[in-house]
């Protein structure tokens, strides 16, 4: 088959101007998702109890739905799903052309709910079939366990082989930059980081 999971695209749509985004690829049903490479970017403990916002920009072509993942040990953990709506997940023409992005989606590490993952793996069916993950928060009251984020990305509940998914502009906000942590605060994540050929600040090497 000619599946590859997440690749960089080109399309003079993408949110930052540069031309480039991440895309699933074609050709097969289960889920799928870009994350750095472990260890590249590390977000402290200390920060992330104080409020870290991740963002990005994403479409994708079905209200199936959407999380942000992070790491912490060895465990993963999935943002509320969101995109469900039939307004609440931009558009996507065809495999090579976003017609809409959904602005600046975000999700905050102190203040909002997150979600055990209970698979070895990101990518399969277990999403599809309400197994992937804890359906109580980790924390009640919202935010992340105590630990640093090594890990952290973007998956798409996939569901059909012409399921398709986008996202630019991935990006992280800290509330008080630290000296470890002051590359983080600023800088936007493009598209690029799928792949040797673009370099970017943040490489989303593991994908599926």
């Amino acid at each position: 088959g000619n599946y590859a999971g997440v690749r960089i695209a080109k399309d003079d749509s993408s949110p930052d101007g540069d031309g480039y985004y991440v895309r699933n690829e074609d050709g097969e049903s289960s889920s799928k998702y870009a994350v750095t490479s472990a260890g590249a970017y590390t977000i402290l403990s200390s920060s992330s109890n104080e409020g870290v916002t991740i963002m990005c920009d994403w479409a994708a072509s079905t209200n199936n739905g959407a999380r942000f993942l992070v790491m912490i040990g060895a465990t993963w953990y999935g943002s509320a799903q969101f995109g469900t709506g039939d307004s609440e997940h931009g558009a996507i023409l065809n495999a090579n052309q976003v017609e809409s992005w959904v602005k600046d989606q975000s999700v905050n590490t102190r203040t909002d709910k997150w979600y055990k993952v209970l698979t070895s793996s990101l990518g399969g069916y277990e999403w599809r079939d309400d197994k992937q993950f804890e359906t109580t928060a980790a924390v009640g009251g919202g935010g992340l366990p105590p630990g640093d984020i090594t890990q952290l990305g973007f998956a798409w509940l996939t569901i059909g082989s012409l399921d398709r998914g986008a996202f630019d502009n991935f990006r992280i906000v800290l509330s008080s930059p630290s000296p470890t942590n002051q590359a983080l605060s600023c800088y936007t994540v493009g598209s690029r980081g799928v792949g040797a050929d673009h370099p970017c600040v943040f490489p989303f090497t593991n994908s599926g």
